[in-house]
């Protein structure tokens, strides 16, 4: 009986521990704001900082002063895929309007000015097929960018998708994102 005392004691002193472990590693939403690509009102105790690069969008993020790298990343968690490379000092600390840019990983990245050069014909009058796999069509479409682009284009070189349910599945999307790609595009 004592020894099952004890263990219930040390997992509950476990799981104490854990939990106040989490509680102060979790950034308060202490007057932070996030918002894409809009602009924030003036606070003298705020600073902006714009988020760019590998986000989903550009982000900028509205933090008190001196908050640290690790707090603005985990206020902007949802912007970030799978590509985006999260600096290893996370305990620098931001006092003034900064531009951060996450770098990518992804061996397929373009540079913009490649993006820029391409251009997409009848793309708007007529529905683009995802099995044919065409990079530059398929960036066009919502939701989808040149990470997913080349991702389908993989998937495509062994088996072609068969519905949007399995598309979605495959690029781990929402639903609103797949109803998007639907408007513009088919699955032949």
């Amino acid at each position: 009986m004592k020894k099952k005392t004890e263990i219930i004691l040390a997992i509950l002193i476990i799981v104490i521990t854990i939990g106040i472990t989490i509680y102060f590693y979790i950034p308060k939403n202490n007057g932070i704001s996030a918002s894409k690509n809009e602009t924030t009102t003036s606070n003298s105790s705020l600073i902006t900082i714009t988020v760019t690069g590998e986000v989903i969008d550009e982000i900028n993020i509205q933090i008190p002063k001196g908050q640290t790298y690790r707090y603005i990343i985990n206020s902007i968690k949802p912007y970030l895929n799978d590509y985006s490379i999260i600096d290893s000092n996370l305990a620098k600390r931001y006092y003034e309007d900064t531009i951060i840019i996450i770098e990518t990983n992804d061996k397929y990245s373009l540079n913009k000015e490649e993006i820029e050069n391409i251009i997409i014909s009848d793309s708007k009058e007529k529905k683009i097929n995802i099995n044919d796999g065409v990079y530059f069509e398929l960036i066009s479409l919502y939701g989808i960018g040149e990470k997913r682009a080349y991702r389908i284009i993989d998937r495509l070189k062994e088996e072609k998708f068969t519905s949007f349910e399995e598309l979605k599945s495959f690029l781990g999307v929402s639903y609103e994102v797949i109803e998007h790609i639907k408007e513009q595009a088919t699955i032949k």
